[in-house]
């Protein structure tokens, strides 16, 4: 949807894969044979304690962390990052994952999305539907809960991730423009690594 909508992308031929971005590497060398720019979007999968998981920890640095995913690992060829780029490249490969959005460090799309867009109505909206007694429960009135809940988030919609990208992408295509959703960061950083890219091959 993102990249239809952008009118310098749309021209070119962009296909996109779901191959679960931790397992892109076994890719790697067929995408540089290829020797096109390529956008892996992946998770960063910060490797966490049962405590932090059973008490929802939001994570806000990077200090003494580390990734469980391989594509990242072997990209960046260590497991440690407290000192990772915010994105990593090797040739024509642009690896994408989450990076901070205010004062927390987001580790799945869905966190992302939700810190991203945390007071939009829109994406309230579906989180509502989704979850209708713990919207209640955990946010309350006050939207600006769902910055402090992030990956309480995530852990609530471990199972319901195809229906809360399904239901973003219907809003999207039928809703107004001025109030949809920003994308987060890392994923619109990415998108613009190819447009870049695309252009420059001209």
């Amino acid at each position: 949807y993102y990249v239809e909508q952008n009118k310098d992308l749309d021209k070119f031929y962009i296909s996109v894969f779901n191959i679960n971005g931790a397992h892109a590497l076994v890719y790697t060398k067929l995408l540089k044979l290829l020797d096109i720019p390529v956008l892996i979007i992946t998770d960063l999968d910060i490797k966490r304690t049962k405590g932090e998981k059973d008490n929802y920890k939001q994570i806000s640095t990077l200090a003494n962390r580390k990734t469980t995913n391989q594509t990242i690992k072997a990209f960046y060829h260590t497991d440690e990052i407290n000192s990772i780029p915010e994105f990593l490249k090797d040739d024509n490969i642009y690896v994408a994952y989450q990076t901070k959005v205010g004062r927390y460090i987001p580790t799945s799309f869905e966190e992302s999305y939700i810190l991203t867009n945390y007071d939009n109505s829109l994406v309230n909206s579906i989180l509502k539907k989704l979850k209708p007694q713990l919207f209640k429960e955990r946010i309350k009135t006050d939207v600006k809960n769902n910055q402090k809940n992030s990956y309480w988030w995530q852990v609530k919609l471990s199972n319901d991730k195809s229906q809360f990208s399904n239901e973003i992408l219907y809003n999207l295509i039928v809703n107004d423009k001025e109030c949809l959703p920003v994308m987060p960061r890392y994923i619109s950083n990415g998108l613009e690594y190819i447009e870049k890219s695309l252009s420059e091959d001209m």
